[in-house]
Formats: structure tokens, sequence, C-alpha cells
């Protein structure tokens, strides 16, 4: 009877430390993954897909050696993307930043710094980064309404504040390449034409070494296939 006293008495630890877990795991996964939606409204995919619509957008542009290069494929097709700039990166590019938009792309708010702390900035501070980057998109293209991702695709309480203020529409995706862990071109292309779907928004980082090659063949296929190329501003006419 002892034992079993004793048994009893540490459930209740257990089932504190087994819920602790839990939760603690739900707040990883909200905050790691930005289309769990947990924290803030995100726009991960065009839900509608009546169209064979797929949206291309870049993330830590730009670069003064792979951009240009980007740049060529997306105009041998004709087709248009969204790239989303880190201000700081922009600041040294800034011609670079006015060719993409003056080819008609769109540019989107990749935070200023894109430093591996900035989710745990505080607020404030996350804001002057949004509006420091959002500034200089508008001096280059005057836009009323300026996409925002967030590095790393995470979100927690203090960026959710910061989104909320600022009003910013936060943009996600529903088909990561992994071209930023995945060395072999073929892979990431493999990847990208297994798992294309109707509305798809695509994560791609156009300072990865050669993935203007990726590009081109990833367009051949969602061409031939009769998909069409839109921007993710098109999708914020339904908020």
């Amino acid at each position: 009877m002892l034992i079993a006293g004793n048994f009893m008495s540490y459930i209740p630890i257990a089932c504190f430390f087994i819920t602790l877990a839990l939760f603690l795991s739900i707040l990883f996964i909200g905050s790691a993954f930005i289309c769990s939606q947990f924290y803030t409204k995100v726009i991960c995919r065009d839900i509608r897909a009546r169209n064979k619509n797929v949206f291309i957008t870049f993330d830590d542009s730009p670069d003064k050696t792979e951009t240009p290069l980007v740049l060529e494929v997306l105009k041998k097709h004709d087709i248009k993307a969204t790239f989303f700039i880190i201000g700081e990166k922009a600041e040294e590019n800034i011609e670079l930043v006015k060719e993409i938009a003056g080819q008609g792309h769109v540019l989107g708010n990749h935070s200023y710094s894109h430093k591996n702390y900035f989710p745990l900035r505080s607020t404030k501070k996350i804001i002057k980064e949004i509006k420091k980057t959002d500034n200089l998109i508008n001096s280059v293209r005057l836009s009323e309404r300026i996409v925002f991702r967030p590095p790393f695709g995470v979100t927690n309480p203090s960026i959710a504040k910061a989104i909320k203020r600022l009003k910013v529409y936060t943009i996600g995706w529903s088909l990561k390449s992994f071209d930023t862990v995945t060395k072999k071109r073929e892979r990431v292309l493999k990847r990208l034409i297994n798992r294309t779907r109707p509305g798809d928004i695509v994560l791609l980082h156009d300072p990865v070494k050669n993935i203007h090659i990726v590009l081109d063949k990833y367009i051949e296929f969602l061409k031939k296939n009769n998909y069409n190329f839109e921007t993710v501003d098109k999708l914020l006419s339904n908020e």
C-alpha cells in the first residue's frame, strides 16, 4: 500500500510535466510554422484556386550576383514575381532594387536586418525594422499596401503585435523549395515539380547560387501544364 501511495503521489507531477511539454510544443509549432495561423493571420495560398494560379516568391533579396540572373529568366518567360527584400541589403544595392521594380515585379518587406535574433526583439524594435524597409520600398515604388514576410517564417506575440499595429499583410507560403539546404539543384526542381498544386505560393531564395537554372526549368514545367503566374498582391483583394 505504501508503494502504491508513493506511486500515486507522482501522478500529478507527471501530469504537470506532460501538460507543460505539450504546451511548449504547441507554442513552438505556432511560432516556427507560419501557416499555423497561431499568432496572426497569414496568407499562405490562393484558397480560391479556381484557376491554375501559382505565385513565385523570393526571399532575402537582393543579391548583386544571382538576382540579375533570376531577373533574366523571369524576363525571358515574361512573368512577374514577388521579391521580399532585406532593407539592409537593399540599401547597398538600391539600383538593383529599382531594376526589380522597374521590370514590374512586386517588392515585399522581409525586415531590415534579418538577424537571427529578429524574432526575439521587442515589438517596438520590430516595428522600427518593418517601417524602415517600408520607407525604402516606397522610395523606389510607392505602394499603398506593402506585403510582409517575417524572417525565417517565424511568428510570435511580439511580431503579431507589430503586424497588427502597422496593419501589414503577412505572406507565408504553401510550397517550400528548401533551396537553401539542398545543394543539388535537381532535387530542388524535383521537389517543386512533384509538389506544385493550384494556388501555391512558392518560396525560393534568389541569392542561392544557380537558382536561376532551377527557376528556368520550373517555369517551363508550369507553362507546359497550363499554370498562370501571379504576384501575391493579387491575393489582397480578398482581404
